[in-house]
């Protein structure tokens, strides 16, 4: 249901309760003696029905103000912690992927580093260079 039926509908549904509310009350209106601490009146029983039911729905409306503002407030600090979290992740990820960088260079330095295939052949061809016969290499300076 979009926004806009939604509205529709709580219009439709409150008029349709007032409208009961009303025949209530008008069926409803013989006089009452209304008894407070410090006095009492005699009143229409239909006036004491619509201002209850005013009463009772500004109350229900203070209510759902109240909580409606402490929801919102609850929802901007929760914001403000997922929004720190998030940033202490994203530092500590930055920080871990920092660490990891120096220590694959460290590793890179390291004679036991994993060999890549590239490197492999070659490591090879100097392995079957260490089997063939030795061979003496004179330099034009060594032989004066």
């Amino acid at each position: 249901m979009s926004k806009q039926s939604s509205g529709h509908f709580k219009v439709i549904f409150g008029l349709i309760i007032a409208v009961i509310i009303a025949i209530f009350a008008v069926l409803n209106s013989k006089a009452v003696e209304i008894n407070l601490a410090f006095t009492s009146f005699m009143v229409s029983q239909s006036v004491v029905i619509l201002v209850s039911v005013t009463l009772g729905a500004l109350l229900m409306y203070i209510v759902n103000v109240y909580y409606s503002l402490k929801s919102k407030r609850t929802k901007k600090m929760l914001d403000k912690e997922i929004e720190k979290e998030k940033k202490k992740v994203l530092e500590e990820a930055e920080k871990t992927k920092n660490e990891d960088v120096k220590s694959n260079l460290a590793l890179d330095n390291s004679p036991s580093r994993p060999v890549d295939f590239g490197e492999a052949d070659s490591s090879i061809d100097k392995i079957s260079d260490l089997d063939a016969e030795p061979t003496l290499e004179i330099s034009e300076n060594d032989k004066k």
